[in-house]
């Protein structure tokens, strides 16, 4: 059997869906899967393999892909066929890359005095008017650049 964009396109609309942040492909032929994923990497799309057992039924496999660069290459090289889930895809990788709302001086000069006031993420985010996350995020910095073929699609998408 020969692993294609094609075959993998028509078996993510038969045996494909989405979970929580991603594509996920699944089906008891834990052999097929293995060989999917290899396909995926070679277009460097990450995604991980689970087995999941329930009863006397056979062993279920789950191949996931997530993040936004991983998503955009599936976008890019293999898609869905099925219209629905398409759009569903494209929307996702919109709302990933969505513009963040810009720092405001301001709110850092008030982030910073609650900070060392000793303020919680919990009060600095009410009075900022962001989620606790997002203030640990920006003060991480846990941001990654996206790389030209990404930016390309998330640009053709954001324009249609």
């Amino acid at each position: 059997m020969k692993i294609n964009a094609d075959y993998i396109r028509g078996f993510a609309d038969a045996d494909g869906g989405w979970v929580a942040h991603g594509v996920a492909l699944n089906n008891t032929d834990l052999n097929l899967l293995k060989h999917i994923q290899k396909y995926l990497q070679t277009l460097n799309i990450k995604s991980r393999l689970s087995v999941q057992q329930q009863g006397n039924y056979l062993p279920c496999g789950r191949l996931v892909i997530i993040g936004l660069p991983n998503l955009t290459r599936y976008a890019i090289h293999i898609g869905f066929a099925m219209q629905r889930k398409q759009q569903f895809l494209e929307d996702y990788i919109k709302h990933l890359s969505r513009p963040r709302r810009p720092y405001n001086p301001k709110d850092y000069d008030k982030y910073l005095q609650m900070k060392a006031n000793g303020a919680s993420y919990r009060k600095m985010a009410a009075a900022l008017d962001l989620s606790p996350s997002t203030i640990d995020r920006r003060e991480k910095r846990g941001t990654y650049p996206l790389d030209d073929e990404i930016l390309k699609l998330v640009r053709q998408i954001r324009n249609t």
